[in-house]
């Protein structure tokens, strides 16, 4: 398992092309809490690294609302690179 502070520095990409497909949304509590689970495909390159052409993955991430506004509050991330 990973863990990533919010005040940590975002990585930096000489290109970035992620698409998200077949979104789907569940509501856990309504209004207040929801999970939206979503395949992501595309390629990306972060600074000084090799292309990644043919990335996919799938998505879970957790929403909730917190002070009027909804905010991210966990992130699943299954990977395979072809």
């Amino acid at each position: 398992m990973q863990y990533v502070s919010a005040d940590s520095p975002g990585g930096t990409w000489d290109s970035y092309a992620l698409t998200p497909k077949y979104i789907k949304v569940v509501t856990l509590v309504e209004g207040q809490a929801a999970v939206a689970m979503y395949y992501s495909e595309g390629s990306f390159q972060e600074n000084g690294q090799k292309l990644v052409s043919h990335y996919m993955t799938r998505v879970t991430d957790v929403y909730v609302k917190e002070g009027g506004k909804w905010k991210l509050r966990a992130r699943i991330i299954r990977t395979c690179y072809i």
